[in-house]
């Protein structure tokens, strides 16, 4: 117990960055199994106490197999938070845990490129337009590098969610590439990209004031 919070610094500030790792780390171990029954209540702490050992591990040197496992469970803890925070609104919140998250993982790891796109769709709701389409351009480019089809829908489909009220969209050319990046999720079993393109369908076809149709979509 510390009587001033200059004193817990100074104390703090006193271990090694390997002891401080080393007690971030059996911390994050010791809450999740004592909370185990809070699930995501407790994935920012969590994302937290990793990432703070994550860090202290990168700076006294390059990360080796230990390291990056625990840089992945930060990262796979932030953006459990992150999404959480998502579902509940918070959109300034979620991008800061996404991109958090994004940040303790190697550039080329799946699991990145897939939180570039949840990334996408908060900036996009929290209407940052321009920061959403360099996110979503990234995830694209490294789709195409990698020849992986389910990612490049996902990212594709932010693209289309930013032309969705541009004047100039094309509702039917639109469609149709909405319709071919369904096409790929379907194939793929992706029901979440699938249920995030039918949305974008019923969007399109209520703007065209089509509302029997946008009510189909949305329900599908």
């Amino acid at each position: 117990r510390f009587r001033h919070q200059l004193v817990h610094d100074a104390a703090y500030d006193s271990l090694p960055k390997q002891a401080r790792a080393e007690l971030h780390e059996r911390y994050a171990d010791w809450l999740a199994q004592a909370l185990t029954d809070r699930g995501g209540e407790v994935s920012e702490v969590l994302g937290w106490h990793l990432e703070r050992a994550s860090r202290f591990l990168t700076e006294l040197g390059p990360a080796d197999a230990h390291g990056l496992k625990v840089a992945a469970a930060a990262a796979g803890q932030l953006a459990a938070a992150g999404r959480t925070a998502t579902g509940r609104g918070d959109l300034p919140a979620a991008a800061n845990l996404l991109e958090r998250a994004i940040a303790l993982l190697p550039a080329t790891d799946r699991a990145r490129l897939e939180l570039l796109t949840d990334l996408g769709e908060v900036l996009i709701l929290n209407v940052e337009t321009e920061r959403a389409r360099r996110v979503l351009d990234e995830a694209l480019a490294a789709a195409g590098r990698t020849g992986d089809h389910g990612l490049a829908a996902h990212a594709t489909l932010g693209k289309l969610e930013l032309r969705l009220d541009s004047p100039d969209r094309g509702p039917d050319r639109y469609r149709a590439d909405v319709q071919e990046a369904l096409s790929v999720l379907e194939q793929l079993g992706d029901d979440q990209g699938q249920s995030r393109a039918w949305r974008l369908l019923g969007l399109d076809s209520y703007l065209r004031c089509r509302i029997g149709r946008a009510e189909d979509e949305f329900q599908r």
